[in-house]
């Protein structure tokens, strides 16, 4: 439950339940989006060769293995989050949105769509 969510420090080997990780990735795709935008992408990578190539992709010299033990910190699954700003330019590019003038990711104050994926 997202109520009761706390700081995790060590993760277990072992994987979510199906059931409960379709249920955290639904709720995040069901967060607000500016103007409903929805410029929200998910890939979960669970297969353990899948989040060792991750893991090894982003940390090429190993430098989390220096401070962490490999056991503690390298969790079962790893959910990436992509944008997609032309989503939002083109929905504030509609008739309803297109006095606000965010039909272009420079006019936007604050880039909504890296906000969005952070509340996700």
């Amino acid at each position: 439950m997202v109520r009761q969510r706390r700081m995790v420090h060590r993760f277990e080997r072992r994987q979510a339940p199906d059931g409960v990780l379709r249920d955290v990735l639904d709720k995040a795709l069901h967060a607000p989006s500016a103007g409903f935008s929805q410029g929200l992408e998910l890939v979960v990578l669970r297969d353990p060769a899948g989040v060792d190539l991750f893991f090894r992709t982003t940390d090429p010299e190993g430098l989390s293995e220096k401070v962490f033990s490999v056991s503690s910190w390298r969790p079962p699954t790893v959910v990436l989050v992509f944008v997609d700003s032309t989503a939002y330019t083109d929905r504030y590019a509609e008739p309803d949105k297109i006095g606000f003038g965010l039909d272009d990711p420079e006019r936007w104050p604050v880039p909504y769509w890296y906000v969005d994926a952070g509340m996700s």
